[in-house]
């Protein structure tokens, strides 16, 4: 048997709990029109290996089971006409590999899912009239030699474009095409005309707006990045006097006055960096800081009658602050890494944040001694040189306010 006309049956057999038309391996076309089949279970076509046409119209078919159609490989055409169907997905059709033409009509469908037939690379038929689509989404699979899309409530707008273009491009036949009509939803100039008579590139074109302000904005956020970069100096110096005005000085201030000590500052550097330590920055100190007139100066202003050593620890412990100036040359001077060594050994003792560094020039990371990068992952005070004017700036008012008081150390760094 190869063909078989049914009505009012079930196909499930209850007793044995299988599919009725199971072993009928040989059977090709089945025709259930009129059957109330409210619930088909998975499997009902199970075992029916040689099956190419299934016709279910009118058969009161609601919500279908994704694996209902299950292991039909052979299956060539599907008839599901003027059922309450309200949704079909990829799973439906997932074995459906040989399908050809399907019919879908007089449904309750409200969108075809880009990738329903994806498992069905032969399909060249779909009848899908009558249903509630509104639109065709961009890259759905079509078939390749007939669509009917008649009485269907499309909303013809802009997301439509690529369907009139793909439909002018193909060969593929359009049924009913004066039936094929814009709904009332969609853009005025189209309400109630064919689809394939508009043409939305004169209403769709290139969003030039979207373009022109998309456009707008990237090249404002970089120019704007551009901007801050170059003036990040001047963006730094505001915010430290904002921070100022708002947020002021923390932490518990040391007991001793700066008088209570015997320098005022010790500044230690790397002999490369002396013409920059006495031109720019010893001067900048004594303009801004005209009582701290106890400055030493490098080794030649060390105590005389002590080991050099001696002279460095002494004038250490004895100033309010040791400024030590970080440079490349400086970071390869074995001298300069003993005066930090000695200098971050007295403010452990004190527990006191008396050491400033600040850097002459960029440094590359893996150059930094590990006692400079301890010092700096500690979040002890440290100033950066610019060449840039609201840099300079930024630096000395962040430098007078260091040097304004001694911070108690919460921890000690571990050398």
């Amino acid at each position: 048997m190869n063909y078989c006309e049914l009505s009012a049956v079930s196909f499930w057999d209850p007793h044995l709990n299988v599919p009725v038309l199971s072993n009928l391996s040989k059977l090709e076309y089945i025709f259930l029109k009129g059957n109330k089949l409210t619930n088909l279970l998975p499997g009902t076509f199970h075992g029916l290996q040689s099956l190419k046409s299934l016709n279910m119209p009118s058969c009161s078919m609601g919500n279908l089971h994704e694996d209902i159609f299950r292991n039909l490989t052979t299956l060539i055409t599907l008839v599901i006409d003027q059922n309450p169907i309200k949704e079909l997905t990829s799973q439906h059709f997932r074995d459906l590999t040989s399908l050809i033409g399907v019919s879908v009509k007089s449904n309750e469908i409200k969108e075809l899912a880009v990738d329903l037939f994806s498992a069905s690379p032969k399909l060249s038929y779909l009848y899908i009239s009558h249903n509630h689509l509104t639109t065709i989404k961009e890259g759905t699979i079509l078939p390749k030699r007939t669509l009917d899309l008649s009485y269907n409530p499309f909303g013809c707008n802009c997301d439509m474009t690529w369907f009139i273009d793909w439909v002018n491009k193909e060969t593929l036949s359009i049924s009913h095409p004066d039936k094929t009509n814009c709904s009332q939803a969609s853009l005025s100039k189209f309400k109630n005309q064919p689809i394939l008579n508009i043409d939305p590139r004169g209403v769709c074109g290139p969003r030039i707006i979207v373009y022109v302000i998309s456009t707008f904005v990237i090249v404002t956020c970089i120019v704007v990045i551009i901007v801050a970069y170059k003036r990040r100096w001047l963006i730094n110096y505001k915010c430290f006097h904002f921070k100022l005005l708002f947020v002021g000085q923390h932490g518990d201030q040391d007991g001793r006055e700066r008088l209570d000590y015997e320098y005022d500052i010790n500044l230690a550097f790397d002999e490369d960096d002396e013409q920059w330590v006495r031109g720019i920055l010893k001067p900048g100190l004594e303009e801004r800081l005209p009582d701290f007139d106890r400055i030493v100066c490098g080794d030649d202003d060390l105590p005389l009658g002590m080991y050099y050593i001696d002279a460095i620890s002494e004038v250490v412990e004895q100033s309010y602050k040791s400024i030590l100036i970080v440079s490349n040359r400086a970071v390869d001077n074995h001298e300069f890494i003993s005066k930090l060594r000695l200098a971050v050994d007295q403010m452990n003792e004190v527990e006191l944040e008396k050491v400033i560094l600040i850097f002459k020039e960029d440094i590359p990371d893996g150059r930094l001694p590990y006692l400079v990068r301890l010092f700096l992952s500690k979040n002890k005070p440290y100033f950066r040189w610019s060449e840039d004017e609201y840099g300079q700036k930024l630096m000395w008012e962040k430098l007078v306010k260091e040097l304004a008081w001694n911070k108690k150390m919460n921890d000690v760094l571990p050398i």
